[in-house]
Formats: structure tokens, C-alpha cells, sequence
């Protein structure tokens, strides 16, 4: 068996026949492949989006509802710090006046007080000059009286000898 040319060719075209008839299948088989990959991709994305999107929404809502709330909320901090800053500069200035009188109070009783012991001492000193002073003299006086009295009761020749 002898191939002509024209057999050859004609089994070369079938053969490209059946290549191309191979590739077109190969070909709707990846179509149809991306089909289904595209109708998932679609499916998962519409449940996303029905999941996500009521989230997203009512996130929006909540921000929007709660906005004006902690604007309000942040105003009332704010007003109410600036009162506790103006009530403690007011009770600073309350404690120092305080503490200034304390002060003026303790030197003026520290005053009387010092006067007071000044007097009581000069009176202990008036007493004791008034009083103690004529005892005292009194006290020597009894003393002395009484040294002489003891000299004239003793003899005087026999302290002599008995000193002697």
C-alpha cells in the first residue's frame, strides 16, 4: 500500500478535524466550568450582600441614632468638668482664706497666751517677793535669835575648854 499524496493529506486534515473537534470540546467544557464558578460566585455574593448589607444598615442606623446621644453626652461632660474646675479654684480660694484666719487666730492666741504667762509670772515673782522674802528674813532673824540665845545659855569658860 502506497500513500499518496492526496490520502496524506486527507488523513492530516482528519486528524486536524478531530484536534479542533477535541479542543472546541475542551473549550465547552472550561465554558461551562466558568458558568457554574460564576453562578456560585453569584450565589455566595447575594447571601453576603443579604447578610452583610441589614448589618451595614443597621450600623448606619445605630451611629446615626447614637450620634446626637454622645454629642449630647460629650456636651455635658464638658459642661460638667468646667463646673468642677471653677467649684475647686472657688474651694482653693475658700482654704486659703481659712488657712489665712487659722493663721491670724493661732499668732493672736499665741499672743495671749504668751502675755498671759508673762502676767502669771510677774504675779509668781510679786507673790513670792511679797510673801517669801519677809519669811525668809523672818526665818534668818528666828535664826540669828536663836544662835544668840544658845550663846548665852552655854557658859563661857567651859566652850572655851572643850574647844581648846
Amino acid at each position: 500500500m502506497q500513500w499518496n499524496t492526496e490520502t496524506l493529506l486527507i488523513v492530516f486534515v482528519a486528524f486536524t478535524g478531530i484536534a479542533v473537534l477535541l479542543q472546541a470540546c475542551v473549550l465547552v467544557g472550561i465554558l461551562i466550568s466558568i458558568t457554574r464558578a460564576a453562578r456560585s460566585a453569584v450565589t455566595v455574593t447575594e447571601d453576603f450582600r443579604a447578610t452583610v448589607v441589614p448589618l451595614i444598615q443597621s450600623t448606619r442606623d445605630l451611629v446615626e441614632r447614637a450620634t446626637p446621644q454622645l454629642l449630647t453626652a460629650t456636651t455635658n461632660m464638658l459642661e460638667l468638668s468646667e463646673g468642677i474646675r471653677t467649684e475647686t479654684a472657688e474651694l482653693r480660694t475658700n482654704l486659703a482664706d481659712i488657712l489665712d484666719r487659722v493663721h491670724r487666730q493661732t499668732v493672736r492666741m499665741d499672743g495671749m497666751l504668751a502675755t498671759g504667762l508673762d502676767s502669771v509670772q510677774a504675779a509668781a515673782l510679786a507673790v513670792e517677793s511679797a510673801v517669801l522674802r519677809p519669811a525668809r528674813i523672818a526665818t534668818r532673824v528666828a535664826r540669828t535669835a536663836n544662835a544668840m540665845l544658845d550663846a548665852y545659855r552655854t557658859p563661857r569658860g567651859k566652850g572655851k575648854d572643850s574647844r581648846g
